[in-house]
């Protein structure tokens, strides 16, 4: 099976070579988008509400990489342009409530999204292609059994133990079947080596994934964590994430989260670890640094260890700009809240409430991941503009983690940048533990002497208007 894999993506590999296409038009078309894959996505009348929709509806990664990007189409109709160095890149679109469909698109591709119901089908401009190059995914995912969340999102219920069961024998003849049938078309030629390979791998993986709780890592061999030419499959980074979890015993910190692992003790395993390729190995220490930078647990010394051995230099140096890696001492600090301004300047909340004595000052702590902190903005917005004439200061303090995101964010919802501070120390620092600030979004409230007269102000605006009227007349 495994010189299966490696004869497959050599395969993959050498047979890029688009099919000729008398057509002048598409011809001069390909000279143009010969370095570039460019998407078109029609209109699509039916606006996704999944559970799985956090990043975008689109994501891909080009071959010899695995760093994901994720994007969602306008529904009126959108056009992306994806410059590339790589051969090709493998895009997983999600679609109805948790049902996806994969494509894998060459260089120099123009590819055409249209909808009906919701459910994408795709033709490539530029060159012939196999009917099951694109068909395949939707054709096979509308047979895959609902996952559990799914089935509880659908039937407000969780399965009992007998439909456990026939969820069981139901996902095992779904993967089954799928090998069956990339087989067979492989044999009759209606699918193309190199895309039978993509999708039998990804079936492969994501079975694993799926077992994962009865799953044997241990006996894995040795190669199945070495497979550089497989990282641009979601499933096989998120198996690899799955062998380390396992293989390595790494413990959840909350019982009831069951995604909580422990990342520090992941990405040290992974780090003392001979059994990983060099790639696979960078990926994961990549992985596990983020999610320990977006919790405000990575050291300068962690740091060191991910610098050795990323070679790459962009990468070490978005993740240093992003979570602000030049401040961790800052971070640390328990004396004072300390903030970052839109223009990088480090300033403490005392200094802040200093220079704006002699105002009612209304603070919102939010984040740009925080669902109902976004949903009041606006709300906060109106109360802005209809309160700072009077000489009320607003000031928004994210406890973001991702400079990127902090900056995205403020930009989507239309907030002033000269009021926005990213608090810098969070959670480190004793005024949030004396403030028991443990979740967002909350209010506080200072009088015109700087003093915090409401650390827990009302959330709706009518309420908060009134405790605003209250203190304006003091």
């Amino acid at each position: 099976m495994i010189f299966k894999h490696i004869l497959l993506y050599t395969i993959l590999i050498s047979v890029f070579i688009s099919c000729g296409n008398k057509n002048e038009e598409i011809k001069e078309l390909n000279k143009i988008n010969q370095n570039h894959v460019v998407l078109i996505f029609e209109k699509n009348d039916e606006k996704l509400k999944s559970l799985y929709l956090s990043k975008g509806k689109v994501s891909y990664c080009p071959f010899d990489d695995y760093e994901a990007r994720y994007f969602t189409p306008h529904l009126t109709g959108d056009t992306i342009t994806i410059k590339m160095d790589k051969p090709a890149l493998y895009l997983t679109h999600l679609y109805k409530e948790a049902e996806t469909a994969n494509y894998l698109f060459k260089k120099g591709d123009t590819v055409v999204f249209t909808y009906k119901e919701g459910v994408p089908s795709v033709k490539v401009k530029n060159r012939v292609s196999l009917k099951y190059d694109t068909d395949f995914s939707v054709s096979f995912e509308s047979k895959k059994p609902l996952g559990y969340v799914e089935f509880f999102v659908i039937n407000k219920k969780w399965r009992t133990e007998e439909e456990k069961e026939k969820y069981k024998k139901e996902e095992a003849l779904y993967f089954s079947n799928t090998v069956k049938s990339l087989d067979s078309l492989l044999v009759k030629g209606e699918i193309s080596k190199e895309v039978y390979a993509a999708h039998k791998a990804n079936n492969k993986y994501y079975k694993i994934n799926t077992e994962k709780l009865v799953f044997d890592f241990e006996g894995l061999i040795k190669q199945e964590v070495q497979y550089d030419e497989f990282l641009f499959l979601g499933s096989y980074r998120y198996f690899l994430e799955n062998y380390v979890y396992y293989k390595y015993g790494i413990s959840l910190l909350d019982d009831i989260d069951p995604f909580s692992y422990d990342m520090k003790a992941a990405f040290d395993s992974v780090y003392s670890s001979q059994d990983f390729s060099p790639k696979c190995k960078e990926f994961l220490l990549t992985e596990f640094f983020t999610e320990m930078a977006k919790t405000g647990i990575s050291t300068k010394n962690d740091f060191e260890k991910l610098q050795e051995t990323v070679k790459n230099k962009e990468l070490i140096k978005s993740l240093k700009r992003d979570y602000l890696l030049d401040l961790e001492e800052v971070r640390k600090k328990s004396d004072s809240v300390y903030l970052m301004s839109h223009d990088k300047k480090i300033i403490s909340l005392n200094q802040l409430l200093k220079e704006n004595e002699g105002h009612v000052i209304y603070i919102d702590f939010w984040a740009s991941w925080c669902a109902p902190c976004i949903k009041n903005l606006p709300e906060s917005l109106e109360l802005k503009k209809e309160y700072e004439k009077q000489g009320v200061k607003f000031l928004y303090l994210s406890i973001d983690k991702n400079l990127e995101e902090w900056q995205k964010s403020i930009r989507d919802e239309k907030l002033p940048y000269t009021d926005c501070f990213l608090a810098v120390n969070y959670p480190s620092s004793n005024f949030y533990k004396k403030m028991k600030l443990n979740s967002i979004p909350r209010y506080m409230l200072v009088n015109k002497k700087g003093e915090f007269i409401n650390t827990d102000a009302p959330r709706y605006r009518k309420d908060l208007a009134k405790e605003i009227e209250k203190y304006l007349e003091e």
